[in-house]
């Protein structure tokens, strides 16, 4: 939304007084979005403000996110939470948007000329002038420099080009460009929307290095219809709008945005630099040709149909925007392919004969957008059991990185190949009416039904209350994990000789962990469990599990209420803590009550339904209760609450999760679930059940008509009469059921299952069919995804969810972006990575002439030092080639603002890219980006320098400068020879018997202990370690051998 129309600050009211002006109309914008965050049920999405560089409060605007900034800096140094969730971050305004200041061609050409610059009244008179009144006169580049400190401090503003914008604008006499969408890559009318797709340029690769015209034009071709069909017309709408005025332009003007991937990787196998004028030219090159192509496609599609509705209206300027794309191809350098060149120029001059003799469909072809990921703590199904997104790679590592995994999606298992670092982005938070949530981008997408009850692809940012989200029940992969557990090791001197422990998780283990969770603490001598009183059967079942699991007997003390269950054995509570079973301390320095429950990993990575079960069955009996066939449980731990909620899920029990009615426990409001209803009650007691069968009586035997509510099914007519033909009861309640709300109760459409085997009903009931309650977002957040090349789909917290334009093609790159770094990690078995060279680099070099052992010799000291600096045999002169965006030899900002430069003019509408600058930038670095971005004739950029949002403290640490190498280096060596001097080497033997103390550890996934054997007087005289790494993976074999 652009808002230089509302009045200045400084303007005055015609009845007294003065207008609030437009960062007081933000502040009440964002607070009103932080209410409907705290629980309103009013969809919220991303947006983007700009503020025209004209207005009299430009400057407030400029600082309004700065000085917020400030506020949070000043907040979190003083103790406060800044974390997205804490309280400090409430009173933090501006962050529901992206801001971006609107500059004119004039407003940069009197930066150049430091000339004076005019603020202008929106609504005031001058009465000599009888113009708008000039409020303030400033010196532009007194402006301009404000505008890149602001940035430097907080990264927003960004900076709009509207000059170039509307130059290249199709649709001026419809109205003109006043703002974008929050990545600034759509550019277009107010209202109005773009249909996205894709390209992966390395398909288009021959082996010998040459880009295949003919099947690209091909795709280009084919792309583009398939695009407009999705858009459909008024009459037969394909895609569905958020507002009546978005589907009617999207309709009337028809905005495609064809883009594509891999240009790095493109670049880098073919021997051409990112910032070189090869490397540009053949991105222009591409660029234009796609372009083109579309455009062609467009002019022939309307040669059968017609132009868009609004074409005649904006003939000529969209016709005269067609011959400046078209002149900007025969302006690419001559570095590119020859014949890439031509067919871009063939391209360009066919679509404007065509579109002037038939007009064109589409006002707006090409985009280069960004991506859709999920934030780290999204539970994922896998053939390695239940896992956290963030744990299938490297969150720190690679933007790429190699996987071999299988996930559960709509159409069965399928192999992820790659997970995705996406970086930190804006959430978008949708939670269902049943309590389901799932966070992501809001360009991420997941499966919704649509008005006919068949499922579509929706992004997160454009759900709606009351959508229909179809929730996957039950859904494990493949066979169930052996899980192993440390050994109990001489932990302690005085450790029982008596104490066992199972070296993997088992059934019985999870459900005492369960119980554990629920109503259990560790403490120094031991594990105390409490048990209420009159559950004689739970303290039986608790005393029998222990004497099996660790071979000890439970001390039983009766207290008032409770009879409190104890294991003593201080080796127990060592191993208990090193298997992560303990509680979670809510912050540093917490002691007493109220520590947080958690699903141990051990539990989650089983993919066992019987230790799932366990897990739940233990739980449910500490915390939960069951009456009138309803099962139910609460924590004070809302992230708790909603694990095990996504944990049901997979055992195929939907819950309703809500704080209606919800007890306090330890001073917090409880999370309650609750069985959806009672029709589940049998099925409950048979698969999971609580220990005491006093609470498994009040499931038993309840059913009435009213017990399988709020579970339907979306069945069709077809369906029944394909199953129920004859006129019987069955038939004659599924047909009432579908006049009644257009769907059917999971009872009768079970029952009509069983009339005939049907594949459609059968996975029409693998899902539970909930409606969105809310869409919220949320500020920024760290964001992974996955890569499953054969049918783009996942399973995250039971929602089915899509992978990024890139992942669904099994990209490297994304849109115009470097390769990411020389260095990807391979996914162990067992956990742990395993450093691999990125696949461009051998191609590369061979394109480049190097000979195979040359190669083999380059890519082993890339593979050992992560870096091609150095590497035997490379020459200076091919270094650039290998130039990526981190590290050593990082791309410049200005390297990627160049390529940005090359590709615009071939691009109908913009590019999705923040420039990232390292912290060490000035804001004369920032000023100067912003003009060279000018000058090539970019439509609009942002600037993110490393470290300048407060937000960003979770990373600090990993951004904090180390010392150089040679210094810790020096360090050493000068401490050993003192050391040396001081103590010459001389051996001491150990005693046969002695003290020892064994410590787990973790480093990069791999996990082990090492022990250290001490003399009598308490030195240390031996270091071993053991069980380093899972049986079977690859770093076991290592160590062992």
């Amino acid at each position: 939304i652009n808002l230089s129309k509302i009045r200045g600050s400084k303007e005055t009211m015609a009845k007294g007084g003065y207008a609030s002006g437009p960062v007081s109309f933000m502040r009440g914008a964002d607070s009103w979005a932080g209410t409907i965050k705290s629980g309103g049920k009013t969809r919220r999405a991303a947006k983007m403000v700009v503020l025209n560089a004209d207005h009299p409060d430009i400057r407030e605007f400029i600082w309004c996110k700065a000085k917020e900034e400030d506020k949070a800096e000043a907040l979190r140094d003083a103790g406060f939470d800044m974390s997205i969730d804490g309280d400090g971050f409430f009173s933090i305004q501006y962050q529901n948007a992206n801001n971006s200041v609107r500059v004119t061609d004039e407003f940069m050409q009197a930066v150049e000329d430091d000339a004076e610059w005019h603020l202008i009244a929106r609504n005031e008179v001058d009465p000599e002038t009888g113009g708008k009144k000039i409020m303030e006169t400033v010196r532009a580049r007194d402006l301009y420099t404000e505008l890149a400190e602001a940035a430097w401090r907080c990264a927003d503003p960004g900076v709009q080009f509207d000059t170039t914008m509307q130059e290249w604008h199709t649709l001026p006499n419809t109205g003109p460009i006043t703002a974008t969408n929050p990545c600034s890559e759509y550019v277009s009318i107010d209202d109005s929307a773009c249909n996205l797709a894709s390209l992966n340029l390395m398909k288009y690769r021959r082996e010998d290095g040459t880009f295949d015209v003919e099947d690209f034009s091909h795709a280009v071709d084919v792309m583009t219809l398939a695009q407009e069909i999705v858009v459909g017309t008024h009459e037969n709408p394909c895609s569905s709008y958020p507002t009546p005025e978005i589907a009617q332009n999207a309709r009337d003007y028809r905005q495609l945005g064809l883009g594509y991937a891999n240009l790095g990787a493109l670049l880098m196998v073919n021997g051409l630099p990112y910032d070189s004028d090869e490397g540009r030219a053949c991105a222009a090159a591409i660029t234009s040709l796609m372009t083109g192509r579309a455009y062609r496609q467009s002019a022939a599609i309307a040669a059968a149909v017609g132009p868009y509705p609004g074409y005649d209206r904006n003939r000529e300027p969209h016709n005269a925007v067609m011959r400046k794309h078209r002149d900007a191809s025969y302006e690419i350098d001559d570095a590119a392919a020859e014949d890439v060149r031509s067919a871009a120029h063939r391209a360009w001059d066919e679509a404007v004969e065509l579109g002037d003799e038939h007009g064109y469909r589409n006002s707006q072809a090409t985009v280069l957008a960004p991506t859709g990921c999920l934030v780290p703590d999204s539970l994922v199904s896998t053939s390695r059991g239940l896992v956290r997104l963030r744990s299938l790679g490297d969150t720190d590592g690679p933007e790429w990185q190699p996987l071999d995994i299988e996930v559960n999606t709509d159409e069965g298992p399928r192999k992820a190949t790659n997970f995705y670092v996406n970086g930190s982005e804006h959430v978008a938070s949708v939670q269902t009416s049943r309590g389901y949530r799932l966070q992501g981008t809001p360009a991420h997408r997941i499966k919704v039904l649509d008005e006919s009850g068949e499922r579509v692809w929706r992004r997160m940012g454009e759900l709606q209350s009351g959508d229909r989200v179809p929730m996957t029940l039950g859904g494990m992969v493949g066979e169930p994990q052996q899980v192993p557990l440390p050994p109990l090791g001489d932990l302690h001197w005085n450790a029982s000789e008596r104490t066992v422990v199972p070296r993997e998780m088992t059934a019985e283990l999870a459900e005492l962990v369960g119980y554990f969770m629920g109503d259990g603490s560790l403490h120094a001598k031991g594990i105390r469990l409490c048990v209420t009183d009159g559950d004689d059967e739970v303290v039986e079942r608790l005393t029998e599990v222990s004497r099996s699991l660790f071979g000890l007997e439970a001390h039983l003390l009766p207290c008032r209420g409770y009879t409190e269950v104890s294991l003593h054995s201080v080796a127990l509570t060592i191993w208990w803590d090193a298997c992560g079973f303990a509680k979670h301390t809510p912050f540093e320095g917490h002691s007493g009550k109220g520590w947080t429950p958690h699903i141990p990993d051990s539990v989650l990575h089983s993919n066992d339904s019987d230790v799932y079960a366990a897990f739940v069955r233990g739980l449910f009996e500490a915390d939960g209760n069951a009456n009138n066939g309803y099962a139910y449980w609460s924590t004070t731990s809302e992230s708790f609450s909603r694990d095990v909620q996504t944990l049901m899920l997979t055992l195929g029990f939907v819950t309703t999760r809500d704080m209606q009615n919800s007890p306090v426990k330890w001073g917090a409001p409880c999370h309650r679930l609750r069985l959806l209803n009672a029709s589940a009650a049998s099925r409950f007691v048979d698969e999971v059940g609580f220990m005491s069968e006093r609470k498994n009586e009040g499931l038993r035997g309840i059913d009435h008509p009213q017990a399988a509510r709020y579970d339907h099914i979306p069945v069709g007519r077809g369906l029944v009469d394909e199953l129920a033909p004859g006129n019987d009861s069955l038939r004659k309640v599924l047909l009432m059921q579908l006049a009644r709300g257009g769907e059917v109760s999971r009872r009768s459409a079970s029952a009509l299952l069983e009339r005939g085997p049907s594949p459609d009903l059968e996975q029409l009931l693998g899902y539970f069919y909930d409606t969105v309650d809310s869409v919220e977002l949320l500020e920024d957040q760290p964001t992974f995804d996955l890569s499953v090349p054969e049918n783009v789909t996942y399973v995250a917290n039971g929602f089915i969810s899509h992978n990024t334009i890139s992942f669904l093609m099994d990209c490297d790159t994304t849109g115009v972006e470097p390769d990411f770094s020389l260095v990807k990690f391979k996914e162990l078995v067992g956990g742990g990575h395993m450093t691999i060279v990125n696949r461009t680099v051998t191609p590369a070099l061979e394109k480049l002439g190097y000979e195979p052992e040359q190669i083999a010799q380059i890519v082993a000291y890339i593979d050992e030092h992560g870096s091609i600096i150095g590497a035997p045999g490379i020459k200076d002169k091919d270094l650039a080639v290998f130039d990526v965006a981190v590290g050593e030899r990082a791309i410049s900002h200005l390297g990627h603002i160049k390529m940005m430069g090359a590709v615009q003019p071939a691009i109908s509408g913009a590019i999705s890219k923040t420039v990232n600058m390292p912290a060490k930038a000035t804001v004369e670095d920032i000023a100067d980006a912003y003009t060279q971005a000018w000058k090539l004739g970019i439509k609009a950029l942002a600037i993110y320098r490393d470290g300048s949002k407060t937000a960003q403290a979770l990373r600090t640490e990993a951004q904090k400068e180390k010392a150089e190498p040679e210094a810790v280096s020096e360090q050493v060596d000068r401490a050993v020879k003192q050391a040396l001097a001081e103590a010459p080497p001389k051996r001491r033997r150990m005693p046969k018997e002695r003290q020892s103390i064994t410590h787990k550890f973790s480093i990069a996934g791999h996990e082990g202990y090492i022990t250290a054997g001490c003399y009598p007087d308490g030195t240390v005289g031996e270091i071993f370690l053991t069980d380093v790494g899972k049986e079977g993976s690859t770093l076991r074999g290592m160590m062992n051998a």
